[in-house]
């Protein structure tokens, strides 16, 4: 049987093989699209449409860059479960699992090895509150999972790559509505039942990764993985997509009360 972790670097591989295929494009490449909507007449009837790009002549800078996700969460999310609200077949999309244990050296060593030739500077660092803190209050900075993410956050740092933190969820019972709490999928689906103690917690790893740990290569936050949706991970019972506004608002304030500039980004989806 193959070790679990095989599968991360190969995900790795497919996900990031934009960032290799612009290192090889020749300076100017012209491709020949069609476009069903546009007003042209040949268009319409199916005809060319050429476009050309100059890769020599730089128009807009990204902020960020374009890189993969690598997530640190361990512990399976539902999957393949009927539920009767969230119809989904895996709630948590494929945002777990994969990565080798914190003290595999060996291991390791060949994660990096694939990165390194990826040539990735920026990537989506994903995690969940439960990681860190499952219960109120209570940090567990020393879990496997939390270890990975260190694996994780040294490779960045040491190869100045940038870090686009995400958190993806709660998953955590004492964050959960009340009709949630009991639910393994509501749970995870379900919006901070108290924005301040989510905002707090959060802002607590963001001081003790940064501050602590001297992770300089975070650049900047998300709250939440695409809200706003029907199978979104902020959402009220039974199924109600919530604004992440008050969401952001109260992270800002708690980063802000321990003296940290992070920037916040809003999600992709969302209905701040």
């Amino acid at each position: 049987m193959k070790r679990r972790w095989e599968g991360a670097v190969f995900m790795l591989m497919a996900v990031c093989v934009t960032t290799l295929a612009t290192q090889t494009l020749p300076e100017r490449q012209t491709h020949i699209i069609s476009d069903p909507s546009a007003s042209d007449s040949s268009v319409q009837q199916g005809g060319p449409v050429f476009a050309t790009v100059d890769c020599a002549k730089v128009i807009n800078i990204m902020r960020g860059g374009i890189g993969a996700s690598w997530h640190a969460m361990e512990t399976p999310i539902p999957h393949g479960v009927q539920h009767s609200v969230f119809s989904s077949y895996s709630h948590g999309g494929s945002g777990w699992g994969g990565y080798p244990p914190a003290e595999d050296e060996r291991a390791w060593q060949q994660v990096y090895r694939h990165a390194n030739w990826l040539g990735l500077d920026w990537n989506r660092v994903e995690i969940e509150q439960r990681v860190y803190e499952p219960q109120r209050d209570v940090f567990t900075f020393d879990s496997p999972e939390m270890r990975i993410l260190y694996r994780i956050l040294d490779w960045h740092q040491k190869n100045q790559a940038e870090v686009f933190f995400q958190q993806m969820w709660c998953n955590v019972e004492w964050l959960a509505y009340p009709e949630f709490r009991d639910d393994q999928v509501g749970r995870v689906h379900s919006a901070p039942v108290d924005l301040d103690a989510f905002a707090d917690g959060l802002a607590a790893l963001m001081e003790h990764l940064i501050k602590n740990r001297d992770y300089s290569c975070i650049k900047w936050l998300c709250i939440n993985n695409e809200p706003g949706a029907n199978f979104s991970w902020w959402q009220a019972p039974p199924n109600k997509a919530l604004s992440i506004a008050s969401g952001l608002a109260a992270v800002r304030k708690a980063l802000d009360e321990r003296g940290m500039r992070l920037p916040l980004s809003v999600p992709d989806t969302t209905t701040a």
